[in-house]
């Protein structure tokens, strides 16, 4: 039985920051730390805020340049910043204890988000030997190639092999937990995965396409679906199964083997709520999925910003809650334990915490510009 909850802001829990609130000095950041993206605007660049949760403070700032993205470490150690102009960005590389650059390597035609990014920028291989960055070069108008660059983690050097994504369009990164590949690029516009192996480095990476299950054409009341909206918009990494689950936009759901790369069919598209990219956080200790979503009848007025979260179970698909957020949102993150969700409410410059169990919003930290994504210090 699913049951129907409002979050209500739990009274005097409710702690907003000012943007003066932001830390001179860089902290070392503790486990469950967040790094908190502010994408700036057309006129400035952006901030990485480093935010302790419990306490609901902001514990050290990074500038950014134009259209910034980032990435964290498997171990939390460095922390990864894209930016700068598409034909001369820049992947700068920080030590997350002191907040310190450590090295900046230029990425000439780096993919650049149109309004904010639903993932993380920087792609990692398990064991952090490998970093990968999206690149797009227009052949001409409406013709795109697209590349993922690669950097060597440990010398901070280009790799002298580039990996093409044919027709690929916008990538999300999908880290690879299960062995044999160092990553996986999820393509928005031809429907795929494709698999990266560096190997041992040496030579020449190995690639493999997996194609992805398009939903109908058709939605629920007979209108039509532009391939935009077919595609599979977030997957999640259960470990503890050897298996991914592919979720589309309208609803459907897939599960991918870990191993053998098969596909098999969970759940059909019913196109009541739109799931746009960077609306999943999973909880494998609970086997729960938390999918954030709007109205489908609203996906053109909403900005792209979700309004609720289904917590659904994983074995059967199974939806036990939908909650509504006090502030509409972009993207979530959960802590590893699963007990704490976060939104990054992109419009309200905040992020709201919110006590996974009870459902119940407890603190909104402010003063963060335009929080986009949220990573989480392991």
């Amino acid at each position: 039985m699913t049951c129907q909850f409002n979050i209500m802001r739990v009274a005097g829990a409710i702690g907003l920051l000012a943007s003066t609130s932001v830390a001179q000095q860089w902290s070392a950041p503790k486990p469950g730390w967040l790094y908190v993206l502010d994408v700036g605007g057309a006129e400035k660049g952006g901030n990485i805020f480093l935010v302790d949760p419990r306490e609901g403070e902001i514990k050290g700032a990074l500038s950014t340049a134009y259209h910034p993205n980032f990435g964290l470490s498997p171990d939390g150690s460095r922390l990864y910043v894209i930016d700068g102009p598409q034909s001369s960005g820049n992947l700068s590389t920080f030590d997350t204890q002191s907040g310190k650059l450590v090295s900046k390597v230029p990425i000439p035609d780096r993919v650049v988000y149109t309004v904010r990014p639903s993932g993380a920028g920087v792609g990692f291989s398990a064991d952090g030997r490998w970093l990968f960055v999206q690149r797009m070069v227009t052949i001409s108008p409406g013709l795109d190639e697209h590349s993922l660059s690669i950097v060597d983690a440990r010398s901070g050097k280009l790799f002298s092999e580039s990996v093409q994504l044919p027709g690929c369009g916008m990538a999300r990164f999908i880290n690879w937990p299960f062995g044999k590949w160092d990553i996986a690029a999820q393509c928005s516009h031809t429907n795929s995965i494709r698999f990266v192996s560096m190997g041992d480095g040496a030579s020449r990476p190995k690639v493999k396409d997996v194609s992805l299950t398009w939903a109908r054409q058709e939605a629920a009341d007979g209108s039509f679906v532009a391939n935009g909206q077919r595609v599979t918009t977030s997957t999640v990494m259960d470990t503890g199964r050897n298996m991914v689950l592919i979720m589309r936009g309208g609803g459907g759901v897939d599960q991918l083997d870990a191993q053998t790369l098969a596909i098999e069919h969970l759940a059909a598209d019913n196109w009541q709520t739109w799931q746009p990219p960077g609306a999943v956080a999973f909880s494998p200790s609970a086997g729960l999925v938390y999918v954030g979503s709007m109205a489908y009848s609203q996906l053109l007025l909403s900005s792209g910003l979700m309004r609720s979260i289904s917590v659904r179970r994983t074995n059967d698909w199974t939806e036990v809650a939908n909650v509504r957020t006090s502030l509409p949102f972009s993207t979530l993150a959960l802590q590893k334990d699963g007990k704490i969700l976060y939104t990054a409410n992109t419009g309200a410059g905040s992020i709201t915490v919110i006590d996974a169990a009870a459902l119940a919003e407890t603190k909104t930290i402010g003063g963060l510009g335009r929080p986009s994504l949220i990573l989480i210090q392991p």
